[in-house]
């Protein structure tokens, strides 16, 4: 544990991923990097950057929402929510690129304990909705809903000798902070902010009708399951963090997100095919101190903390699981796209060994697929099921709490192959 007294308390979770799209990474108090993945958990002190094609929304403890654009980096310095409303502390270090916040009951209980640092500015909260950028020599504001504070970097917390303040009663909504103090005011358009900070604002509670520049590419793998974030998404749309961020007011608790796996990783072979995969990860971080138990030979595997181990003895009884990642696609000649996945479920009877697992498979342009199967499990805690046009394998951990299954589904339209990670419930 890291001999500073607060950094014990920084593997508390604060947030949860609840849209991950592209390239991100969480690099801990201990400098050590991990993909970030739908459900991944952020903590006090946590880094999070992402790449050019990376798109993030965070849901914290207080249903504190944070939209994170690519190529942006920003740490979690402190959150501590106080229920009273004395004690709170949130600050957010932005250093670079963009992000969007409707700030939680901390913030409203209490906004002067909210900071959001830039190296030109802080800003403080009354409300709020807003949009902030940094860039190399300004940082760029817009309040779509309640008001912000801009601070002096060195300000001390709770003084209110502001720089200025920025209201969306206001007929300015935008700002420029240089360094020096320069301050710009003017008012923009919906279409304006689109292009200023790539993220779509809501007319009227609903997206605006601008092309959805925050949507992620049709190419690109999406770890796929639906998330209940408040706005009502038809089964064939995958959400942008725009979209899930243009809600209602009201903000609607998510549902809890099943825990990641710990001891079970899918990693991907040194020479494997240029898949768009999301949930691997390269062969030699897979493999430390990991061992693969299935997966299709020369692409991918789990990897799990001990193969050999047998099931717990006393396991009895059925258990159900929760999915906590998956990455699917739909394999053609000439391309590989996204499918998304929608009512999971995996149970496993240890008491005769059988599993059985079921769950939807949508992709554009192609009517839905079934994945339906049930199988053994032997005594190493391995799962498989095999048929004419599908194939389920898997792997269970030792103490029957974590499972994980790749898949291939055989269709007319072509080859639907996906990997999966489950938690216990």
């Amino acid at each position: 544990m890291h001999a500073v007294a607060w950094a014990q308390s920084s593997a508390v979770p604060v947030a949860r991923v609840a849209l991950a799209v592209g390239q991100a990474q969480r690099i801990d108090v201990r400098g050590q990097a991990q993909p970030i993945v739908l459900g991944s958990e952020l903590a006090e002190q946590d880094r999070i950057v992402t790449g050019k094609d990376g798109m993030l929304m965070l849901v914290f403890s207080d249903q504190a929402r944070v939209a994170v654009r690519p190529e942006t980096e920003l740490v979690i310095r402190r959150y501590r929510i106080d229920p009273a409303g004395v004690d709170t502390r949130i600050h957010i270090d932005l250093i670079r690129g963009a992000m969007r916040q409707i700030s939680g009951q901390g913030a409203q209980l209490q906004p002067e304990r909210y900071r959001l640092n830039t190296p030109i500015a802080v800003i403080g909260v009354r409300g709020t909705d807003f949009l902030a950028k940094v860039g190399d020599s300004s940082v760029e504001t817009y309040v779509h809903e309640g008001m912000i504070v801009v601070l002096p970097v060195l300000e001390a917390e709770g003084t209110l000798s502001a720089m200025a303040t920025l209201s969306a009663s206001n007929a300015a909504q935008y700002l420029v902070v240089r360094p020096g103090g320069q301050i710009e005011r003017r008012h923009v358009s919906p279409a304006e902010i689109e292009a200023l900070f790539g993220i779509r604002v809501s007319v009227n509670g609903r997206p605006a009708a601008a092309e959805p520049s925050a949507r992620a590419p049709q190419t690109t793998a999406l770890d796929t399951r639906r998330v209940d974030s408040g706005l009502d998404v038809a089964d064939n749309q995958t959400p942008s963090v725009a979209e899930v961020l243009a809600t209602s007011r009201e903000i609607r608790p998510l549902p809890a997100v099943p825990p990641m796996p710990k001891q079970l990783v899918w990693g991907r072979f040194s020479g494997a095919d240029d898949l768009p995969w999301r949930l691997t990860l390269e062969y030699a971080a897979a493999a430390a101190g990991r061992h693969p138990t299935v997966g299709e030979l020369g692409q991918f595997a789990l990897f799990r903390d001990d193969p050999r181990a047998s099931l717990d003895r006393n396991l009895r009884g059925q258990v159900d699981f929760a999915l906590a990642a998956a990455d699917a696609l739909l394999i053609q000649a000439t391309q590989a796209s996204p499918v998304r996945i929608s009512a999971p479920a995996l149970s496993v009877d240890f008491d005769r060994m059988r599993f059985a697992t079921q769950m939807t498979l949508s992709a554009d342009g192609q009517p839905q697929q079934t994945l339906s199967a049930n199988g053994s499990v032997n005594s190493d805690g391995i799962l498989l099921s095999l048929g004419p046009q599908q194939r389920v394998a898997g792997a269970l951990t030792a103490n029957g709490r974590e499972a994980g299954y790749f898949f291939n589904l055989q269709a007319p339209a072509g080859l639907y192959q996906g990997m999966t990670l489950w938690s216990a419930k």
